[in-house]
């Protein structure tokens, strides 16, 4: 059975999945892999696995943005989405305790 925030998100997407996946922050892939294991529906399954690899492609744009002005002469010009890319990547691989990451796409 499950119990907390993943019971909680998985009842989410079942009863309201067009909202609950739009809104829906990065997820943790080991919060993640229990979600889809909860999950009948394929297609509920493929929207959750899309708008994860969107929020993932974010991050890896907001890296890579950070990247190019921190050794460039734009380092003024780097944004706190993009310095903190690096830590939101981290989380969503690793997951961290008590983590609430919006992340915008």
């Amino acid at each position: 059975m499950l119990v907390g925030a993943v019971a909680l998100i998985t009842r989410q997407i079942v009863e309201e999945p067009v909202n609950a996946l739009s809104s829906r922050s990065a997820l943790c892939l080991l919060h993640l892999r229990v979600l889809i294991a909860a999950l009948d529906d394929t297609g509920l399954i493929r929207g959750l696995m899309e708008r994860e690899a969107l929020v993932l492609d974010r991050s890896s744009e907001d890296m890579r943005r950070y990247a190019t002005k921190h050794d460039a002469i734009r380092r003024s010009l780097v944004s706190d989405v993009e310095i903190n890319a690096g830590q939101r990547a981290l989380s969503v691989l690793a997951g961290l305790r008590n983590v609430n990451l919006s992340v915008r796409s």
